[in-house]
């Protein structure tokens, strides 16, 4: 997938509760391919809320640079590694889910040619999730074309 967006605000995924929405999906897509006879399962309420405690532990930070300028050069550094680690594992689990969906995608379009008889709540069980999957990798794309 190649770079990706290092500012949240341009960003589709923004946080873990966004990746996990995007497992859920997954999670439904292998389900409906496991067994012919689902027609439902997606939840589509992936409304995030805003946390506070980011502002806050920003706010923090600051008043202890303020105070105790030597402690703030080593705890800053440590803040930096955690923080490039944290976006490191970020940035792998978003290519595993990307290749998950590419993946799952295909074998929907299959299921959706080999199933071409099945009901029609079946047909339109399948489709909605082959278009969930194709707005999921299309903001994967998003995401690592940002900053290309």
């Amino acid at each position: 997938m190649g770079n990706y967006a290092t500012e949240k605000s341009e960003m589709k995924f923004k946080n873990q509760k966004d990746l996990e929405f995007v497992q859920s999906v997954l999670d439904d897509a292998d389900a409906a391919l496991k067994d012919k006879s689902r027609i439902s399962g997606i939840c589509l309420d992936n409304a995030t809320t805003a946390g506070i405690t980011g502002g806050l532990t920003a706010a923090t930070a600051a008043a202890a640079a303020a105070l105790f300028p030597p402690a703030a050069l080593v705890g800053g550094a440590v803040l930096l590694r955690s923080s490039h680690r944290k976006k490191e594992k970020r940035r792998e689990a978003k290519e595993l889910l990307y290749k998950d969906a590419i993946a799952k995608q295909s074998a929907i379009i299959k299921a959706l040619t080999e199933e071409h008889d099945a009901d029609k709540e079946r047909i339109d069980y399948l489709n909605g999730i082959n278009e969930m999957l194709c707005n999921i990798i299309e903001s994967f794309q998003h995401d690592s074309e940002v900053i290309a």
